[in-house]
């Protein structure tokens, strides 16, 4: 009978890994655990809402999960209320709080906490953000804020985009901007910013925010 631990068969993927456990299994098994229990406050630290900060991106949270169906019980006492009252505000952030004190792996929040009580990319970046329709005519000579970013997009260098914006460059390389520019290509950025837009924000200085604010907001 194999005397390797659940964890140990874990690991074995090659001898030296297995290897590795046998000679230092406590510093294994304390690297496993610290990947393991980390929590929301320290893995999405930059995405944490302020408890007495926030407050319009608190209420645009709540808005959203009133017209969803959140699975934390004090979320969930939230939305009974008919409006954002101090008591809704109240077990609103109480949620998000024990939330963010709980271990990433081993919840079922994580759709709560992204959701409900984290900022996401388009949080941060609202004020600037392109909310022009991709479909209707530029209002000038000029062309959309959509043409200016896919001309932009034609530019950079392909690594250092991001793995969705890959097939829209490939189409862009067979096409002359601003004058061959169409709608579908307006309409697969706005679609990529839509989505991108509700990642959770990790950060100004990670790559995939920097591309984000490059490409889905406005000069």
């Amino acid at each position: 009978m194999s005397n390797l631990t659940p964890v140990a068969i874990l690991l074995v993927g090659t001898g030296g890994v297995a290897y590795s456990y046998y000679s230092a299994p406590e510093r294994v098994n304390k690297s496993i655990s610290s990947k393991v229990n980390v929590l929301f406050k320290d893995k999405y630290g930059e995405a944490l809402l302020r408890e007495n900060h926030d407050q319009a991106v608190w209420q645009g949270k709540w808005n959203v999960m009133k017209a969803s169906k959140p699975t934390h019980d004090l979320l969930k006492k939230a939305i009974e209320h008919t409006n954002y009252s101090h008591e809704a505000q109240k077990l609103h952030k109480e949620g998000c709080l024990n939330i963010y004190e709980s271990v990433v792996m081993a919840t079922s929040y994580f759709s709560d906490f992204q959701q409900y009580c984290a900022k996401n990319n388009r949080d941060v970046l609202i004020g600037k953000w392109i909310v022009e329709d991709p479909s209707k005519k530029a209002k000038n000579k000029k062309g959309s804020d959509w043409d200016k970013k896919l001309e932009e997009l034609q530019k950079v260098k392909k690594q250092e985009l991001s793995v969705g914006l890959l097939d829209l460059y490939a189409q862009l390389e067979k096409v002359k901007a601003p004058k061959d520019l169409k709608d579908e290509h307006r309409v697969a950025l706005k679609g990529w910013c839509d989505s991108s837009g509700e990642e959770i924000y990790l950060g100004s200085e990670v790559g995939a925010f920097k591309v984000v604010k490059k490409f889905c907001t406005s000069n």
